[in-house]
């Protein structure tokens, strides 16, 4: 089991977990991320068609985080960085507009699947 501390701009994080796939494509994968990491989860379930547990997934981050441009502290690492822009738009071009495998997502009770698959397909088209 691998559990890895993202990096705080969505292109670092982006780049480490297609690492992580790539790294372990020959071992069985799953995926578990909740809010932006169940946002991740979900893009590289679709990309990569790998199973996915989702809690709660961010939908539509880069709009949900217009309103925390500017300097920001990692709340589990106290690390200092600044949220620009540029990052909403690196959030936006891993958006999935459609599951092509929506079978592959499994979700827990705060949020439930067809809801999901719902929202997305209203929000994302």
């Amino acid at each position: 089991m691998l559990i890895s501390q993202l990096p705080c701009y969505p292109a670092e994080a982006i780049e480490l977990l297609q690492n992580l796939v790539a790294a372990h494509a020959e071992e069985p994968i799953g995926l578990l991320g909740s809010s932006l990491g169940g946002y991740f989860a979900i893009w590289l379930s679709q990309k990569f068609n790998l199973p996915a547990v989702v809690v709660n997934p961010a939908v539509r981050p880069f709009d949900l985080f217009e309103q925390y441009l500017g300097e920001q502290v990692n709340p589990y690492t106290k690390e200092r960085y600044i949220l620009q822009s540029h990052h909403l738009n690196e959030l936006q071009a891993i958006q999935i507009d459609a599951l092509t495998a929506p079978d592959l997502i499994t979700t827990k009770q705060v949020m439930k699947y067809w809801t999901i698959v719902k929202l997305l397909s209203i929000l994302w088209s």
